[in-house]
């Protein structure tokens, strides 16, 4: 509650352990608290090389597994035809699901009954608020990487339908793009404000995991430190820029509505040392441009317009698309 109204908040997650979700009671079994999760499914989408190249490994595995628990075994494939058949347009393996298509890419599901928990949860937060923010937490990405994965404007704009006047999307570590849906935003990436190089202490889980990587590194996997092993991963894994540059949203809401969105570049320091790294600071001119120039080339597809004004991003609501 604050002078001007109150505030709600309804948070959700895409990318979960399976122990980390809120769970309701079922006969004996006590629930379980933790976090609203949005299950999702994914689906690759690959051409038609790639499918029958598919075809040819699942057809021999398939042909290899016999009677497994009483199952009869599958069916030989038939003797190559002179013309190559047409390659299915579905396909499972590995317990992996992949569908033909023009191009390679992702598509995800939602899982119907999460998403409808999730939509009514945010019609109620808004009834008891006068203003409502919604945020996942999602690693769930195109293809590429660069863009959101597809079930994520579905839901933001579902999101925004139910009540929620602003959408958050965080998990990937590197900017997404914006959009302005019914005069509401949307961020599909917020990248890290700051960033601990040094995560510590270190568990015993991840020092196995690591031991071929410490030991081509020190020869003996036990004369690493924890500062050791952050480094290393870090170096293997976080090794981009790109995860340390964000930015600061600033809005201006009035009677409802957004009529002011400023983005302020953050700068996260990368490649310094670990005192100073990860310790975000107002992006000098050369970071502050190229954060606009990649939020400017990510939102393009959203129909939304950016400007760069005095080391800020400002979003151009008069340019937005039509609901």
């Amino acid at each position: 509650q604050t002078e001007l109204g109150r505030l709600a908040l309804v948070s959700m997650a895409s990318s979960f352990s399976d122990e980390a979700v809120a769970l309701p009671p079922a006969g004996r079994a006590p629930g379980r608290p933790g976090l609203s999760a949005l299950r999702t499914t994914r689906t690759t989408i690959v051409t038609a090389p790639m499918m029958r190249a598919l075809s040819q490994v699942k057809a021999p595995l398939d042909a290899a597994t016999g009677r497994c628990g009483g199952y009869p075994a599958p069916t030989p494939a038939p003797a190559k035809a002179a013309v190559e058949p047409d390659p299915p347009r579905e396909l499972k393996v590995f317990d992996l699901p992949f569908r033909l298509g023009d191009a390679p890419g992702y598509h995800y599901d939602m899982n119907p009954v999460d998403l409808a928990e999730i939509l009514k949860s945010i019609r109620l937060g808004k009834q008891h608020a006068d203003f409502l923010v919604a945020t996942i937490h999602a690693h769930e990405t195109a293809i590429d990487c660069d863009q959101p994965g597809d079930f994520l404007p579905v839901l933001a704009h579902a999101a925004i339908d139910a009540g929620a006047d602003v959408f958050l999307v965080h998990g990937s570590h590197l900017i997404g793009p914006v959009e302005i849906y019914k005069g509401r935003p949307i961020l599909y990436g917020l990248s890290n404000f700051f960033w601990g190089d040094m995560m510590e202490p270190v568990s015993a889980d991840l020092y196995d995991q690591s031991r071929d990587l410490l030991a081509a590194a020190f020869g003996d996997p036990a004369k690493a430190t924890d500062a050791d092993l952050n480094a290393l991963v870090n170096a293997t894994t976080f090794n981009d820029e790109r995860v340390f540059q964000s930015f600061v949203m600033v809005g201006r809401w009035e009677e409802g509505r957004l009529s002011e969105l400023r983005l302020h570049p953050v700068d996260l320091r990368y490649g310094e040392r670990l005192t100073r790294s990860g310790v975000p600071r107002p992006a000098p001119p050369a970071a502050a441009r190229a954060i606009f120039d990649r939020l400017q080339s990510l939102s393009q597809p959203y129909g939304t317009a950016l400007a760069f004004e005095k080391n800020t991003v400002v979003v151009k609501l008069q340019s937005r698309r039509a609901p």
